[in-house]
């Protein structure tokens, strides 16, 4: 079998731009023109925590691919569906093997299946697919390639919630921030919830990331606010776990991100009634 040649990381500019105008339209084409795509240097991924930046993975990468795709808006305002069904109660008993009647929210585990399906599962797949077939061009054309997974997959594991050795928080914790990517690739910017905020869709996004040995041209940084913050402040509102604290600010690759500090646990703890509204209240690109 033949040996597969590394490309040279010192293409002249128009070769450069050219594979990355080709990498972008195979994105794009394949998502029907919905996709998001940006080009991040490694450069800017300087300040990332060790063990966690494109150069961990791959020592010699030039760049860093962003692929967005969005929550539709209907999935996001899962939180009230179902109510007042004459089918499915709000909350009802079963009976489980061991014999132990148990309490259970038939209404909640519809709206979940919903949100995890049309808003994770579905998208999770599709999007790394995208990188897959971005991917295997830059390694068609002689450049190692690595598709970091979505966070929270189906294959994820953290320890569960119910292991008393282990905080409630570490469960979610992804190797390689695809939301400091997407600043970094100049797609979006956190919001005051803590989530990567688009001009196309608020904070309803998926996301995923390629990091690459070929040398991309790098997109420019957002300008200026996408989050209206204080004037605005609708997602820490709805937060009904009061997980958002005290203001902040952050800077990602020279982008600066203000945002609340959120508490990981009180999220957790107040997850079953609050349905993600963090995500649906914010008017961000949404109808």
């Amino acid at each position: 079998m033949g040996t597969r040649k590394s490309a040279p990381a010192d293409l002249p500019p128009e070769s450069r731009q050219e594979l990355t105008d080709e990498l972008k339209r195979i994105i794009r084409d394949r998502s029907y023109g919905i996709g998001i795509v940006g080009v991040a240097s490694v450069d800017r991924f300087a300040g990332a925590p060790k063990g966690h930046g494109p150069l961990d993975y791959i020592p010699d990468a030039n760049a860093v691919v962003v692929i967005g795709l969005p929550i539709l808006d209907g999935v996001a305002d899962h939180a009230g569906y179902l109510e007042g069904s004459e089918i499915v109660k709000e909350e009802d008993t079963y009976v489980g093997r061991d014999g132990v009647r148990r309490i259970y929210n038939p209404r909640l585990a519809l709206r979940n299946q919903i949100n995890l399906r049309s808003a994770h599962e579905s998208l999770n797949m599709e999007i790394q697919i995208l990188g897959i077939y971005a991917g295997a061009l830059l390694e068609s054309r002689g450049y190692k390639t690595l598709v970091v997974p979505t966070t929270y997959g189906t294959t994820f594991s953290w320890p569960t919630n119910t292991n008393p050795d282990f905080p409630i928080n570490v469960n979610g914790f992804g190797p390689f921030s695809h939301r400091h990517a997407a600043v970094a690739a100049g797609l979006g910017e956190f919001g005051l919830n803590n989530l990567l905020l688009t001009p196309q869709w608020g904070p309803r996004n998926r996301f995923t990331s390629i990091i690459t040995r070929a040398p991309l041209v790098a997109d420019p940084l957002l300008e200026g606010d996408i989050c209206l913050r204080e004037k605005c402040a609708l997602c820490v509102k709805a937060c009904r776990g009061g997980a958002f604290g005290d203001v902040f600010a952050f800077d990602v690759a020279g982008h600066s991100n203000t945002v609340a500090k959120f508490d990981h646990l009180k999220c957790e703890q107040g997850g079953r009634s609050c349905l993600k509204r963090c995500i649906s209240a914010c008017p961000i690109g949404s109808f």
